[in-house]
C-alpha cells in the first residue's frame, strides 16, 4: 500500500520522531545519587552527591505536499533547560589550583533549535525520512560560534509487510552526551489495534498497548541528553558538559479531552554520562572530569497536545 507509512502518522498515537505530536511539555526529576569513582577523585568523596532537572517544550506545525501527499513536511522549535546540581563536589589541589575548588553547587544549561522533518515517498515500498536541527547548546555565557551546531539523520524505511516496517540510516545527534556520527535502526511493528512496537536505535524503543480509546500504556527505554557549550570561565577550563541518561521505565498516557494527553514515568537509569570536557585538548586529556553518577529513580510527566 503506496502510502501505509503516512497514514500511521494519522491513525496511531506513537509514531517516527512523535509526528502525532504537534505541542508537548515535560518535566524530568533524577533524584540525588553518589558519585561512583569519578576520574579525578574528589574531596570527601563519600559527601558528594548529583542530581539533576529537566524541563522539555516542543511544538510543530505539518504540511502535506502532492496530489497524493507522497511528502510530509514538519517544521517546529525545540526548548530544552537542564539544572544540574552537584552537592559537596570539591576538586583537590590540581591542574595548577594551588588550593581546593568547591565545584558550584548549580548550573544552568540550555538548548534551543530549529527541528526540520521530512517523510518522503520514494515508492510504494520505500520511504525516506530525514531530520535538521540547527541550534544554540549553551549555558549562556560568553557565547560565541562554538555554542552553535547542527544535528540531523537520514535513513530510508522499508515496509517488509502491512505489519512490519525496517529502516536504517545515519545520524549526528549529541544524545550520548557527546556529539557522535551513529547508525540508525528503526523497527516499527502493528500487532493489530492491540499493541505497537516502535524502535528508533540508540534513541529509544517503545512497546504500546492500547486497552481503550482514551488510555495507553507501555513500556519505555530511551537515550537522552545534549553536550552543552559553557561560556563561563572556569579554573578547570573546561568549555562543554555533557549530560545524558539510558532509563528505563514504564510510561502511561491519557487522552483528557480532545487532543489533549497527560503522560507519566516513574523508572531507573541505567547508564549514565556527566562529564565536563575541554575540546581544545585532543584524545583522553579532553575530560576534565567524569562524575559517573551512580543510576538512581527519576520521574517524568506532562501533557501533550496531538494532531
Amino acid at each position: 500500500m503506496r502510502y501505509f507509512i503516512f497514514a500511521l502518522l494519522f491513525l496511531f498515537p506513537t509514531m517516527l520522531f512523535a509526528q502525532r505530536e504537534q505541542a508537548g511539555l515535560r518535566i524530568e526529576q533524577f533524584g540525588i545519587a553518589s558519585l561512583s569513582k569519578p576520574l579525578v577523585p574528589l574531596v570527601d568523596e563519600a559527601r558528594a552527591g548529583f542530581s539533576a532537572q529537566q524541563a522539555h517544550l516542543n511544538f510543530s506545525f505539518r504540511t502535506i505536499i502532492g496530489e497524493e501527499g507522497e511528502t510530509i513536511i514538519t517544521n517546529g522549535l525545540q526548548y530544552r533547560f537542564l539544572k544540574a546540581i552537584f552537592d559537596n563536589v570539591v576538586f583537590p589541589n590540581i591542574y595548577n589550583l594551588q588550593v581546593t575548588y568547591p565545584y558550584p553547587r548549580e548550573h544552568e544549561y540550555h538548548f534551543l533549535f530549529y527541528d526540520f522533518l521530512m517523510l518522503h515517498s520514494l515508492s510504494d515500498a520505500y520511504t525516506l525520512v530525514s531530520t535538521l536541527r540547527p541550534g544554540i547548546f549553551s549555558d549562556f555565557k560568553t557565547i560565541t560560534r562554538d555554542h552553535f551546531r547542527l544535528e540531523g539523520a537520514v535513513f530510508v524505511d522499508r515496509q517488509m509487510s502491512e505489519t512490519f516496517t525496517l529502516g536504517l540510516g545515519i545520524a549526528r545527534s549529541s544524545n550520548f552526551g557527546r556529539v557522535l556520527l551513529l547508525p540508525i535502526l528503526h523497527i516499527l511493528y502493528f500487532g493489530g489495534s492491540t499493541f505497537m512496537l516502535d524502535v528508533l536505535l540508540p534513541s529509544r524503543a517503545e512497546l504500546w498497548f492500547y486497552p481503550t480509546k482514551s488510555f495507553e500504556a507501555g513500556i519505555n527505554l530511551s537515550l537522552s541528553g545534549s553536550q552543552y557549550a559553557i561560556g563561563e570561565a572556569n579554573p578547570l577550563q573546561a568549555n562543554q558538559f555533557g549530560f545524558a541518561n539510558a532509563t528505563v521505565s514504564p510510561i502511561v498516557r491519557y487522552n483528557l479531552f480532545s487532543k489533549v494527553y497527560l503522560s507519566t514515568e516513574i523508572g531507573y537509569t541505567f547508564v549514565r554520562r556527566v562529564e565536563l570536557v575541554n575540546n581544545r585538548l585532543e584524545g583522553e586529556a579532553r575530560f576534565v572530569q567524569q562524575f559517573n553518577p551512580a543510576n538512581i529513580w527519576f520521574l517524568r510527566f506532562g501533557a501533550q497536545v496531538m494532531y
